[in-house]
């Protein structure tokens, strides 16, 4: 038996997050892409599905990593010289 429509009451304070990540979401390429409806736009409905799915923290924390991956670049990391490990000099106690 599936469940046609379900209506969730959301509170003001969840719905004034998802208006501000809505922001974010927008400027975003890839979730635009997977939120986005047929006229463009991104809708509470869909974030709200993708808050669910993903949790509301973890999209934050994607959209913020993004941002600051593309201002940043990414450094080159320098080859570490080589090194044999130490030999243990002493004996062994039984």
């Amino acid at each position: 038996m599936e469940i046609e429509s379900a209506m969730v009451r959301i509170p003001p304070a969840m719905l004034a997050q998802l208006d501000v990540l809505q922001a974010e979401v927008q400027a975003d390429p890839e979730l635009y892409a997977l939120i986005a409806d047929r006229t463009g736009k991104v809708t509470r409905s869909g974030l709200v599905r993708l808050c669910l799915s993903r949790g509301m923290a973890s999209v934050r924390g994607a959209l913020r990593a993004r941002g600051t991956e593309e201002s940043k670049p990414t450094p080159k990391p320098t080859p570490k010289p080589a090194r044999k490990p130490a030999k243990k000099t002493g004996r062994r106690r039984k």
